[in-house]
């Protein structure tokens, strides 16, 4: 393997035990914390909960709402299959190893494609930063939709590095061009964001093949086919079943959401991997001007050193969507960090080959990088060390499972609580009704209302499909804040009458029906 990549073995083994430590970055925090089968998050839940229902016959677009590409549930099928011998909670805590060993992998191909365009330096400056650094490795402890775009995406570019401009560099041929295409195809049909790095990539390929041997049609083509074609071959089953609904779900009601009050620095904190504290302190301002000294610097590398203007390229156009897309959660922000990662370590080992005639600067710069790190990795294992969030809440089922016991149909506001508490089986195997994803029910309703209009409380149609769900339900597990959960007094009146009696057990409110007389 290292020949084929032109890799020293050392330095594959290297890499190799960079990428266990990065496993183990990502496991420590949620071991310490709630632990595997804790609560993390809500998106997380509901893509888990997708493919736990795909693998008993509950076809997702048709039989129930969600508004993403099918490329993470698929991937997840053979984790939720596993719940044909286990628990669904153990099937999940597996499926979250599984990314925390993705997190190690794309720790190892960081490393690959910074060797294979700046040396060794360049490789464990990139690699090192991404294996410590708070943005990558939360997104790759749960079954979020970043973990395995990272990997196709450095896949991609791992298989486009010998073409990057440099004194050894080959054509573009088209069956490269149709690797790469087949990759950033499988970004897309995880999540349509996938459409900026290939639209990136793609004019990469334009500009670098028109004027090499043989000419550009044959790669830039075979690139857009295959991308073209992989999305095809993944959508077109669920097209088939479901019918335009697909389109209208994942398409134009994903372009359609909107998350309100989510400002610029809150976002480059995110993306920065900074602690969130600092907007409480009056010192969020701090991001802007760390954003724009790191993008100037990375520029600035890329103008000198060519090979390198893809990452760059890339690292600024993800960036840039992110602080104007609509919709942003703080998870999103692990998106950009391959990109940010190698287009970061390529310039600071850069800054370090260029103070090479001055040892002493170019040591602090060394032992400055080393310090940063040496916080990031700080952050990530002890985060609420900085003001982050535990990586994972512990959550005991046993208390809330025995007090939904007898229900037949019961639902929550959240799919985490399905899936640990054993429910959602129960909910498959009963022919109940199912939303694995109640509050993005509103991104489908409600198409007539614009700006403060469109906010849950206010949205009718919203409110009746939840007043319908819930009121058919013999058991509600309430665990959102109020305010996540979008429903109005009128709903929680419906609601209430159906099912009068409320018991907490923990942080779960629970509504069930009046006992018999």
């Amino acid at each position: 393997m290292s020949s084929r990549l032109n890799v020293d073995r050392a330095l594959l083994w290297q890499l190799a035990g960079l990428g266990v430590l990065a496993f183990f970055f990502r496991l420590v925090p949620v071991l310490l914390s709630g632990g595997m089968q804790g609560l993390v998050d809500y998106d997380d839940g509901v893509y888990m909960a997708t493919s736990l229902a795909l693998v008993r016959d509950r076809i997702v677009y048709r039989d129930f709402f969600v508004i993403h590409p099918p490329g993470m549930f698929i991937l997840l099928t053979p984790f939720a299959a596993l719940s044909w011998f286990v628990s669904d909670a153990t099937a999940w805590a597996t499926a979250r190893g599984g990314m925390m060993v993705l997190g190690g992998l794309n720790t190892v191909l960081v490393g690959l494609v910074a060797f294979k365009v700046g040396g060794r330096k360049a490789a464990f400056a990139a690699a090192g930063l991404y294996a410590v650094w708070t943005t990558a490795a939360r997104v790759e402890r749960s079954t979020w939709l970043v973990a395995p775009q990272n990997t196709y995406l450095l896949l991609s570019l791992l298989a486009l590095a010998p073409t990057f401009p440099g004194p050894s560099s080959i054509p573009v041929t088209w069956r490269r061009a149709a690797v790469v295409g087949i990759l950033l195809g499988l970004c897309g049909a995880t999540q349509i964001w996938g459409i900026v790095p290939a639209a990136v990539v793609g004019a990469w390929l334009l500009l670098r093949t028109f004027r090499q041997p043989g000419g550009w049609i044959r790669p830039v083509v075979a690139y857009s086919l295959a991308g073209l074609a992989t999305i095809v071959v993944i959508f077109l089953p669920f097209y088939v079943i479901a019918g335009e609904q697909m389109l209208r779900l994942v398409i134009f009601d994903q372009i359609g959401r909107s998350v309100k009050g989510v400002g610029i620095t809150v976002r480059l904190l995110r993306m920065e991997g900074m602690p969130g504290a600092l907007i409480r302190f009056g010192l969020g301002f701090v991001s802007i001007p760390i954003y724009l000294a790191t993008m100037a610097a990375v520029l600035y590398t890329a103008w000198r050193r060519p090979a390198i203007r893809l990452f760059v390229a890339l690292f600024a156009a993800q960036s840039l969507f992110l602080l104007t897309t609509p919709t942003f959660y703080s998870h999103y922000a692990g998106w950009i960090a391959p990109v940010a990662s190698l287009s970061i370590g390529m310039a600071a080992a850069t800054a370090i080959d260029w103070l090479a005639r001055w040892p002493r600067r170019a040591t602090l710069l060394r032992a400055a990088y080393g310090l940063g790190l040496a916080g990031f990795l700080t952050a990530t294992l002890v985060p609420r060390l900085v003001g982050f969030s535990f990586a994972s809440k512990h959550f005991d089922p046993g208390p809330v499972e025995a007090a939904v016991a007898d229900a037949r149909c019961p639902t929550a506001d959240n799919p985490s609580l399905l899936i640990l508490t054993g429910t959602l089986r129960r909910i498959l195997d009963n022919g109940c009704p199912l939303l694995v994803s109640p509050t993005g029910v509103s991104y489908d309703t409600d198409r007539s209302l614009r700006g403060k209009d469109r906010i849950r409380l206010k949205m009718p149609e919203y409110q009746a499909a939840m007043q319908a769900y819930y009121g058919h339900a013999d058991a509600i597990m309430f665990v959102r804040d109020p305010a996540a959960r979008g429903l109005n007094e009128q709903t929680l009146a419906i609601i209430r009458a159906h099912l009068p009696v409320e018991i907490e057990r923990g942080t779960v409110q629970i509504l069930l029906p009046s006992p018999p007389p």
